[in-house]
């Protein structure tokens, strides 16, 4: 995810900034080796979150609702993001 945060044009992950190939045999061979699962999954996370934000406005709340998460949850994940250097744009 740090990786894909870094050479990311904008604090808001989209999946081509994901390194995944539409080639099956050629993601067995690669994707995998460049990030754990652990990381893909935070990277997807953070990426679904923050397009949810952007979509309601910035709204946390409406996000959190749409989300079926917990404000709590959004407000902890969002702080997480910021703790590992990503630009969480009410901060900005």
């Amino acid at each position: 995810m740090a990786r894909s945060l870094a050479l990311s044009d904008s604090p808001v992950l989209e999946l081509c900034d994901i390194a995944l190939s539409s080639d099956p045999a050629a993601a067995q061979t690669t994707s995998f080796r460049r990030q754990p699962l652990q990381a893909a999954q935070r990277a997807f996370t953070l990426g679904y979150i923050f397009n949810a934000l952007k979509a309601h406005g910035g709204d946390r709340t409406a996000t959190a609702k749409a989300l079926a998460i917990s404000e709590r949850s959004l407000y902890r994940m969002l702080a997480m993001a910021r703790e590992e250097g990503v630009i969480v744009e009410a901060d900005s």
